[in-house]
């Protein structure tokens, strides 16, 4: 759906997604437009001055140092899912990708890359709004593999598969579920995760003491990231 916004006195068409945060989209703005809103703190020398140091990191490695400005999405409602989803601007010629951390230097704290809107004018990308989710938990990931059972038969266990990989982890309230209509009926969680891990459904993934079971995995909706829901796991280690 596009809608039209008005902002003093410059008008702007924008692209606007069933979810606030999700897709990728492109702005083409004006040079007066640039000047006269709050792109004109969002560009890259204004990033260069007020920016928080960061490490992008894609596939386990770190591939670039910058820096970038974080702060809470004042769109989302949920208190809860202002604390994990977060907007970030980025310089114009950061090479970051949906699926990558961002890591937060004088914090300590990883992001996962979700999605992004590039404003263009005359041609240049003059910011890059992006929207990243906070990773509050580390996670180990567990799959049911099948080996023989040396009685002619076979037997299946959970085997470690990924350990202390930085996640995102938010409880599904009921706001939730109506506002995103298709979680499973007993998903209690939902998960983002980088696509390199390959978390599958039915694995299982272990956050502090506690084991969650993968209802379904959404590997369209944010590139290069699978976006999860998840129940509490009770199934057995090891089963004959």
């Amino acid at each position: 759906m596009n809608r039209c916004r008005q902002y003093r006195g410059i008008e702007m068409e924008v692209q606007v997604t069933g979810r606030s945060f999700k897709g990728l989209s492109m702005t083409v703005v004006s040079p007066d437009f640039v000047e006269q809103t709050f792109l004109r703190r969002r560009g890259s020398e204004a990033i260069d001055r007020l920016g928080t140091p960061i490490q992008i990191l894609r596939e386990g490695s770190v591939i670039a140092l910058s820096r970038a400005i974080l702060s809470p999405l004042q769109k989302i409602s949920s208190p809860k899912t202002l604390s994990i989803i977060r907007e970030a601007w980025f310089k114009a010629d950061d090479d970051i990708q949906g699926g990558d951390y961002v890591f937060d230097m004088n914090r300590s704290i990883y992001f996962l890359y979700l999605a992004q809107n590039e404003y263009i004018s005359e041609g240049e990308i003059v910011g890059i709004a992006s929207i990243v989710a906070k990773c509050n938990h580390v996670i180990s990931i567990y799959r049911n593999v099948e080996k023989p059972s040396g009685y002619g038969g076979v037997k299946s266990s959970f085997e470690e598969i990924g350990r202390d990989i930085p996640v995102s982890i938010e409880f599904i309230k009921g706001g939730v579920r109506e506002t995103e209509p298709g979680f499973f009926k007993q998903s209690t969680h939902r998960i983002f995760t980088p696509s390199f891990y390959g978390i599958s459904e039915m694995d299982r993934i272990k956050v502090g003491e506690n084991y969650l079971r993968i209802d379904a995995v959404d590997t369209i909706s944010f590139p290069n990231v699978r976006y999860c829901t998840g129940t509490r796991d009770e199934r057995p280690n090891e089963s004959r």
